[in-house]
């Protein structure tokens, strides 16, 4: 969900390994998530003007992933192994 959800997707590390190998993970990102947006970085570094107000939330797109979105009664799952940050 992380992904599917995602307006943006930080590409962190890719100093660290082959050209080929971010190719794939950005066709596996695209698979799950054709709109994101994915920013290479290294160091974790970014300009912030990327990632910060960028007002590309749609109500829309998100519906498109989950129709149930906006069903408050259903479970709702978290995946202890997966973390974000918000700014």
């Amino acid at each position: 969900e992380q992904v599917a959800f995602a307006d943006v997707v930080l590409l962190n590390k890719v100093d660290l390994v082959d050209a080929e190998h971010v190719k794939k993970v950005k066709s596996r990102i695209k698979g799950i998530n054709a709109s994101t947006k994915m920013i290479e970085t290294k160091y974790s570094r970014v300009d912030l003007t990327k990632i910060t107000d960028i007002a590309s939330f749609t109500l829309d797109r998100v519906m498109a992933n989950d129709e149930e979105f906006l069903n408050f009664d259903q479970e709702h799952e978290h995946d202890n192994s997966v973390s974000s940050v918000g700014v």
